[in-house]
């Protein structure tokens, strides 16, 4: 064996040395034992701590202080290759500034690919790279800065110089270009999304190669001050502005509300327009009696846009507003008229937690635009309000509770929303900093406040903690809401297996709210076509690139994967939370945060909850055999994750981490039972009792006077959101409407309760309690091209959301919903014909290979034809190419057997006589002619066969091989005599030969194997004879059936669960004397289902089976108080015995749990319970004998 690698090595070593000569980037010596190389960006350790394992290594990095920085890291092999100098030898590096450097091996994090036991390393004798046995002892040089897992320092991307004007659809060449962050081209080889701030643009991707790429560009919208934009990883860059001419016409329509900060519309306000940029005013109109102001026929293009009223102005909070041609857009203005003297408090939301503010207010799934960075006045904060899907979090009861104390929004009460697919520390200088700056300059304080919800609260701590912080000196209080400070287990699904869909499963998910939010982004936000929840890599890639702010939620804890009894963590490059690692090290934390604050210190306190399964660990298969997704080990498919305390996303370890008796950096608020999406609503009043401690206070009476507050509760919504250059206007049964006038082009909202919002790209009318009845949609649109569609209905049953994908032909399309809130459907879509379905691709030898299109037909009667519709992979809309009588067309297209023929997506519609077109069909690409997921040139570079779907017969589909890493031309890749199908099918690893499938012969869910199967079936032909199943209780007919029914080893009455009963777990319970009657009691141990008992006619219950071992809680739910409050007494038994010194806990809403003890006899009394209020009694016992 040693003998082979040191062949292998051999050759590595001919390569390198026989390669082009390298010279290292001049440096900086930093004077503090560090040195930046000026080309790279990267910092370096100047000395070595000697020898050490790989392991120790990386170890030794992760927890190096030097310099004042404690993000360090071991280099990955490209960046250690980068120091190298091939101008000199023995070392071959620059002693002037590594002047202890040895000529020896250093170690790199980079393991070697194929082989976990291996990992590159530099050997600065000559600089040529080499790799060794991770437990072999060579010299450690650490790095930081940089992106762990990728080269060099990728900073932003250049535009080269676009003059004016462009014209609409006229394409027009674009240079982009990698930079670095001292402006040089960076060696960055991969896509970039394109976008403007005018809507789509053709191409919606772009290659760069070696840092660069050149091509056409086309935008759809002319106007003024029009921008490109280029995206990728979380990094970005701009172009110069510019104008855009031509179009269907040059003038469009802007309308909406002005109101005060009290939400009361303000008649006879200003509204000002200005799209030259000088602060002075081009355009003015004034408001209606019902706050509404109207601009019509006005030149396309951005402006700036502000209000006055009286004496009031908000010209200086930034908002513009983009007008487009021939359609209507709504911006709807806010004046702060009053003022609280209170210290300003700023919403800072988590991931999901911001939407794009022209998209429905209700949406359950948030959407952002395209453009990236967002523009903060573009996005408002994402509070959907009926339950049970919502409160989500709860903002909305937070700023109820907050009003009351005489807060006031847009003044003291401030939205923090940001774009949650940044990383979290650009958040920090892109949004809060400037939230926190509006605040101070609107209120004139020093300070601000601060309640910071889930990923929010990463967001606020990296400013905390940051330089900046320092000399800004600027949060008084921060409230820091179910934040996963030491990262959450839900990400590794997501962002290392690309699974967002299972970790919805794992979690119970009812909305499936992961993978709705992925799915919504690739297909509408990005236009990159149909997505299924399977094509993990694509969407572990998709996340990567658009959402890096992800990585700064993966798990930080070193115990959640467990493989044979051992556990471990994240150690891989590009996957480790660097983010969160590095604030929890910063030993700062302890000294700018603390539970009483000071005067430069931020007084902190966490709100978290404890009631819900949390997952905590997960057992994965052989982490050691390299795999395509996550590569710290994949999780077992048919083993549970073990789940423990928390809020159902977070971790009560992680989000109480701060609170500590370790840590002891912030206040612990007392917990109630709450979910991660729910638990701002759940602690509203505590949160607000928390920023308003101190503040200057007012009267009930001043709290409400002039505020408008809504005439009822929202009980149901429906929504109508449009994703696309299509706007709606949506008519009720009593003929009033709201929307986009699909003849005036004008905004008109006569529908009670609904909220109008209309954007260059994307709209939505939503209606609040919406009555029942037909209602009648209208879709107008001013270009030929497709759309997206949601339709959904929320009520506190159910949430019913309807998607659909339409094409527009430059005209105004209806239909009608029907609502029935007392039906199961809610809602009924009334909209034929049905669009046909299972549409493909096919590549047919035509004088070359072509594109051959079929489907199955609509399933409505009357269809007359069917219209045909494509576009390339990289164009943002479709466009129509032909149609067909029959359930086939020949496009004519080439097909894409390789990346020279560009791809080609296309969908198809069905068409009745008179013209009315149905949604389209699912889309279809034209470069993977076996429907396997591989592409043909893909097929062709792997070896498998491009006309089979499966190569080697073995049951997966050529792409499911590659996904799961497996040969696509091997039946068996472990070689452990089951075939890859038999393995993925039945749970077994088919990389790993040690791992087998499990045998279920009678499909009970035992196997007969154990081991890693779980439990030894013991009867694999009878279903009712398994570990899972129960012999007893006694007396049941499975205690003389001579069956071991559970598998135990014992029969009938040697088996414990058939011996006669013994009383476990008794108590009795009275108000003031009196019994409480027919009171649900629950008995509680960990693992094992609640048991449930009814309180007799005595205030008495009884549980006969507690399970030994394990401790137990008892929970009693009492009914609503009398006043005054009668006193609570109580008393226990276990086994017959006292339970003697056992904490009982009253739990009452919005009240502060109060907690006692049972005396000698077991008996507990509570005399300050609250009246008019339920309440809960929650008695810890012991362990059961």
């Amino acid at each position: 064996m040693k003998r082979k690698i040191f062949i292998v090595l051999a050759v590595a070593l001919l390569l390198c040395c026989s390669a082009a000569l390298s010279f290292a980037a001049p440096f900086t010596d930093n004077g503090n034992g560090t040195v930046t190389d000026i080309k790279t960006g990267l910092v370096w350790q100047q000395g070595e701590p000697g020898y050490k394992t790989w392991g120790s290594a990386l170890s030794y990095c992760e927890g190096l202080d030097l310099g004042n920085k404690t993000d360090w890291r071991l280099p990955n092999i490209k960046e250690l290759e980068s120091i190298t100098d091939d101008t000199r030898y023995n070392p071959a590096i620059d002693t002037n500034y590594f002047p202890n450097a040895h000529a020896y091996y250093y170690w790199s994090s980079t393991t070697v690919a194929n082989s976990p036991y291996y990992a590159w390393n530099v050997y600065f004798v000559d600089g040529c790279v080499n790799y060794y046995y991770k437990d072999y002892n060579f010299y450690v040089r650490c790095v930081r800065g940089g992106q762990s897992g990728s080269f060099g320092n990728l900073d932003h991307f250049d535009f080269s110089f676009i003059s004016s004007p462009k014209s609409v659809g006229a394409p027009f060449s674009v240079t982009i270009t990698a930079k670095d962050v001292y402006g040089y081209t960076e060696n960055y080889n991969g896509y970039v999304s394109l976008y403007s701030n005018a809507g789509s643009v053709n191409p919606i991707t772009a290659w760069l190669n070696n840092g660069t790429w050149t091509g056409n560009v086309t935008l759809y919208e002319g106007g003024t001050f029009i921008f490109l934009g280029a995206n990728a990883g979380g990094k970005y860059g701009t172009s110069n502005t510019f104008d855009v001419t031509g179009g269907v016409s040059n003038t469009g329509n802007l309308g909406g509300t002005v109101r005060d900060n009290r939400r009361a519309p303000l008649s006879g306000a200003s509204v000002y327009l200005d799209n030259n940029k000088d602060g002075i005013s081009d355009y003015s109109q004034t408001t209606d009696s019902n706050g509404y102001y109207r601009f019509t026929n006005i030149p396309a293009g951005y402006y700036d846009i502000w209000a006055d009223y009286e004496s009031s102005s908000n010209k200086n909070d930034g908002n513009y507003v983009f007008v487009v041609a021939d359609r209507l857009v709504t911006e709807n203005l806010v004046i702060t008229k009053f003022y609280s003297g209170k210290t300003p408090v700023i919403l800072v939301p988590g991931i999901a937690g911001t939407k794009y503010k022209h998209t429905s207010s209700d949406q359950i799934i948030p959407e952002l635009p395209g453009e990236y960075p967002a523009k903060a006045s573009q996005l408002v904060l994402h509070d959907p309000r009926i339950p049970p899907f919502s409160p989500h979090p709860g903002w909305q009861t937070l700023i109820t509770e907050l009003e009351n104390k005489c807060y006031e929004r847009e003044e003291t009460i401030i939205g923090g929303g940001y774009d949650w697919r940044m990383p979290v520390k650009d958040v920090v200088d892109q949004y809060l900093i400037p939230a926190i700056n509006k605040a101070k300059d609107i209120t004139g304080s020093p300070k601000v406040n601060i309640v910071a919800h889930s990923t929010g609260g990463l967001v606020v701590r990296s400013y905390i903690q940051s330089d900046e912080y320092l000399s800004r000196n600027d949060i008084d209080k921060f409230a820091m809401v179910a934040t996963p400070n030491l990262g959450a287990v839900n990400a590794y699904y997501i962002w290392e297996g690309g699974d967002p869909k299972w970790a919805d499963d794992l979690n119970g998910g009812i909305i499936n709210f992961y993978w709705q939010l992925t799915k919504k982004m690739h297909e509408k936000t990005y236009k990159l076509g149909d997505l299924d929840s399977d094509d993990h890599l694509i969407i572990r890639n998709f996340i990567h690139d658009k959402v890096p702010e992800l990585r700064d939620l993966m798990p930080t804890f070193n115990d959640f994967l467990e493989y044979k009894g051992s556990f471990s963590g994240i150690e891989s490059d590009g996957n480790k939370n660097k983010t969160v690692i590095s604030l929890n090290d910063n030993p700062n934390r302890k000294t700018r945060m603390s539970p009483t604050g000071g005067t430069d210190v931020v007084k902190t306190k966490v709100f978290y909850s404890e009631s819900e399964d949390t997952i905590e660990s997960h057992s994965i298969l052989n982490p050691y055999i390299p795999r395509r997704t996550y590569e710290d080990g994949v999780p077992q498919l048919y083993k549970n994750p073990v789940k423990t305390a928390g809020d159902k996303t977070v971790l009560k370890k992680s989000s109480k981490f701060p609170c500590d008796a370790n840590e002891g950096w912030a206040g612990c608020s007392p917990t109630r039972e709450s979910e991660h999406g729910d638990i701002i609503h759940e602690y509203a009043d505590l949160i607000r009792a928390f920023i308003d401690e101190g503040e200057p206070q007012c009267t009930s009476q001043s709290a409400v006077s002039g505020r408008l507050f809504a005439s009822e509760t929202v009980t149901k919504v429906l929504s109508l959101s449009v994703n696309g250059r299509v706007q709606p206007y949506i008519s009720n049964p009593d003929g009033q409407g709201s929307g986009a006038h699909y003849v005036s082009l004008e905004l008109a909202n006569d529908i009670p309760g609904a909220n109008v919002n209309i954007g260059a790209d994307a709209g939505s009318v939503s209606i609040e309690n919406p009555m029942d009845g037909v209602y009648t949609i209208y879709l107008r649109g001013a270009y030929d091209d497709d759309y997206n569609l949601t339709v959904e209905y929320t009520d506190s049953e159910k949430i019913v959301t309807k998607e659909y994908h339409g094409f527009n032909h430059a005209n105004t399309t209806s239909f009608t919903i029907t609502v029935n809130s007392g039906s199961s459907d809610k809602i009924t879509i009334n909209h034929t014909p049905l669009p046909p379905s299972e549409l493909q691709a096919d590549a047919m030898d035509s004088g070359g290979l072509k594109t051959q299109l079929t489907w199955t037909a609509s399933t409505s009667p009357d269809v007359d034809h069917y219209n045909i519709y494509s576009k390339y992979n990289d164009a943002p809309y479709l466009a129509q190419i032909g149609s067909s009588t029959s359930n086939s067309f020949n496009t004519g297209h080439p097909w894409a057997e390789d990346s020279s023929v560009a791809t080609s997506l296309y969908a198809v519609s069905a068409v009745k006589a008179d013209g009315k077109e149905s949604f389209l069909s699912d889309m279809a690409k034209n470069n993977d002619r076996d429907h396997d997921g591989l592409t043909d040139e893909e097929e062709v570079t792997y070896g498998t066969d491009v006309s089979n779907p499966d190569s080697d017969g073995d049951g997966l589909k050529d792409g499911e091989e590659y996904m799961k890493g497996t040969d696509p031309l091997l039946t068996d890749t472990d070689s452990d005599g089951y075939s890859d199908y038999e393995e993925v099918q039945l749970g077994s690893d088919p990389l790993d030969a040690d791992s087998v499938p499990c045998t279920d012969m009678d499909d009970d869910g035992y196997a007969v194997e154990g081991g890693i199967c779980g439990p030894v079936d013991c009867d694999d032909i009878n279903p009712y004879i398994n570990p899972g199943a129960s012999e007893g209780p006694y007396g049941d007919a499975t205690c003389s059936d001579t069956f071991d029914n559970d598998c135990d080893g014992f029969v009938d009455s040697a088996d414990s669960g058939c011996q006669a009963p013994v009383v476990d777990v008794t108590g009795c319970i009275d108000l003031g004397g009196s019994p409480l009657v027919n009171k649900k009691v629950i008995l509680k141990q960990t693992g094992e289902v609640n048991q449930t008992a009814t309180t007799d006619s005595g205030g008495c219950y009884v549980f006969l089976n507690a399970v030994s071992g394990k401790a137990f809680t008892v929970q009693i739910s009492g009914p609503v108080l009398s006043s005054p409050a009668p006193v609570i007494n109580g008393c226990t038994e276990l086994q017959g015995s006292a339970m003697t010194d056992r904490k009982v806990l009253l739990k009452q809403k919005n009240e502060t749990n109060k907690s006692t003890k049972t005396d000698i006899e077991g008996c507990y009394s509570f005399s300050n319970a609250v009246p008019d209020k339920k309440f809960k009694l929650l008695i810890k016992g012991p362990v059961v004998p």
